[in-house]
């Protein structure tokens, strides 16, 4: 039998306890948990590292497509501005297609024009020639009944008698108003 004089905390221990069995396998766990934290957290670094360069890089290539959106939104606000003010102005011009076309339905046989001269103002200055007076009160007539025409006014009639044949020919002329936006014609003076 052998006598062990030491005290009792410095007397050798047996070598594996259950205590130390488990330090050890948590010491163990715990370095291999933090580990493979770190390589996680090594390969997580470097996917976002990876994510922020392809995002800037598609940033970058964003920037061109907004500044050409924008370009794109400026030129449709103009546009829009301009097609307002084509609007304003087509308003303030007669139709000329249905004034032409009232003109060209209005004119009866023996009656031609050899003038149409169409002012700022929204005046119309016809010239032409007839055969007959009567003719030339027709075509008076059929014109002031146009719904454009506002005002109407025979400014000359001339008799021209051709020396081959006892044809007389009248040409006449003719001013009409056609109803344009006085407001325009004023803000244009101004």
């Amino acid at each position: 039998m052998r006598i062990d004089l030491l005290p009792l905390e410095y007397r050798p221990q047996p070598p594996l306890s259950t205590f130390r069995l488990a330090v050890y396998i948590l010491g163990v766990l715990l370095v291999l948990g933090l580990a493979s934290g770190l390589v996680y957290l090594y390969f997580n670094h470097l996917t976002m590292a990876q994510q922020l360069q392809s995002t800037q890089e598609q940033l970058q290539m964003f920037q061109g497509s907004i500044s050409a959106v924008k370009q794109a939104e400026q030129l449709n606000r103009e546009v829009v501005e301009q097609k307002a003010q084509l609007e304003q102005i087509k308003q303030a011009y007669p139709d000329l297609r249905r004034i032409l076309s009232g003109l060209a339905r209005a004119v009866p046989e023996n009656c031609w024009f050899t003038n149409l001269s169409i002012g700022s103002d929204g005046g119309m200055k016809l010239t032409g020639n007839t055969v007959s007076l009567s003719i030339l009160g027709d075509l008076m007539f059929h014109i002031n009944q146009l719904d454009s025409v506002q005002a109407l006014k025979l400014n000359s009639v001339q008799q021209q008698t051709e020396n081959s044949a006892a044809l007389s020919i009248y040409a006449f002329n003719i001013e009409m108003n056609t109803g344009r936006s006085s407001q325009y014609v004023e803000n244009r003076q101004n």
